[in-house]
């Protein structure tokens, strides 16, 4: 489902209940997508039905994660943005917030972190800050 680093204690993607996480997996792996085409890609047991699938999709369009688009008599759904630019908003809201209420605590603690971190991450990360504005987190 998600790649370490980017799930929270629950099992979904951050920002996501565990079945929101499940179903833009699906999405975000593919094309347009329906209801029905994601629930024949969802590998849970036991399967969720039908309804709950178009609830929790339906929910997902109303937090703006997912699009909904009528053709004919069927919705299409996609998702407007990548699940990489997905995660970098939730991160950059996350640590808006954190800096917010925390204030110098929660930069200590991500310092602290930092200190701990395996060298090939730090250069990653080095690499990252140097990017574009466009690519970095928040932009």
């Amino acid at each position: 489902m998600g790649r370490p680093g980017m799930t929270d204690h629950e099992g979904g993607t951050l920002g996501l209940g565990e079945l929101e996480a499940a179903i833009m997996e699906v999405v975000w792996a593919g094309a347009p997508t329906t209801v029905r085409a994601v629930l024949s890609e969802l590998r849970r047991s036991p399967p969720p039905g039908y309804t709950t699938v178009a609830t929790v999709m339906n929910r997902l369009v109303e937090k703006g994660v997912l699009q909904r688009e009528r053709s004919g008599k069927v919705d299409v759904y996609r998702a407007p943005m990548t699940r990489e630019h997905y995660m970098r908003q939730v991160a950059a809201t996350a640590v808006k917030r954190l800096v917010n209420e925390c204030g110098d605590v929660a930069l200590v603690q991500f310092a602290a972190a930092l200190e701990h971190a395996d060298p090939a991450r730090l250069a990653r990360l080095r690499e990252r800050l140097a990017a574009p504005a466009s690519e970095t987190p928040g932009a």
